[in-house]
C-alpha cells in the first residue's frame, strides 16, 4: 500500500501529466522542457520538505484545546478549590450548571475523544483518510 507521500507525488505526476511525454505543443511542450527540473523536486525535495515539516511538529489543535481546558479548569478552581479533581472532572454539581462548567465538559469530550497528534500520528490518519 502506498504511503500518503506516494500517493500526493502519484497524485502530482497525473496533474502534470508526465505520461503525456509524447505530446509536443503548448502547455506540454514546457512541461516537456521543465520535466527533470519537476522529476526531481517530485522525488527529493518535496519528501524532504515533508520529513522537515512532520520532524518540526508545532501546535496541534490538540494543543490548542490543551490549553483552553487549562485555563477554564483553572476558572473553575477559582470558583471552587478542589471543584476539578485530578483527572479533570468537575467534583461539584454547581459547576457542571455553570456557563464555564458546561463549556469545559463539552471541550473535555472532545479532547478524550481526540487522538494524540505526534508526527506518526498525523502521518498515520492522513494514510486512513487516503483509503
Amino acid at each position: 500500500m502506498p504511503t500518503p507521500l506516494e500517493q500526493f507525488q502519484a497524485l502530482l505526476r497525473e496533474l502534470f501529466q508526465f505520461e503525456q511525454a509524447d505530446l509536443d505543443f503548448g502547455v506540454y511542450r514546457i512541461m516537456n522542457l521543465r520535466r527533470e527540473r519537476m522529476e526531481r523536486w517530485l522525488d527529493d525535495d518535496l519528501p524532504a520538505r515533508a520529513r522537515e515539516i512532520l520532524k518540526q511538529g508545532g501546535n496541534t489543535a490538540d494543543d490548542d484545546l490543551g490549553g483552553r481546558l487549562d485555563v477554564l479548569k483553572a476558572a473553575l478552581l477559582e470558583l471552587e478549590p478542589g471543584g476539578v479533581d485530578e483527572d479533570g472532572n468537575i467534583t461539584k454539581e454547581f459547576l457542571k450548571e455553570s456557563t464555564k462548567g458546561k463549556e469545559y465538559l463539552k471541550l473535555k469530550a472532545q479532547h478524550d475523544r481526540a487522538p494524540a497528534r505526534t508526527a506518526a500520528g498525523m502521518e498515520r490518519q492522513s494514510l486512513r483518510q487516503c483509503r
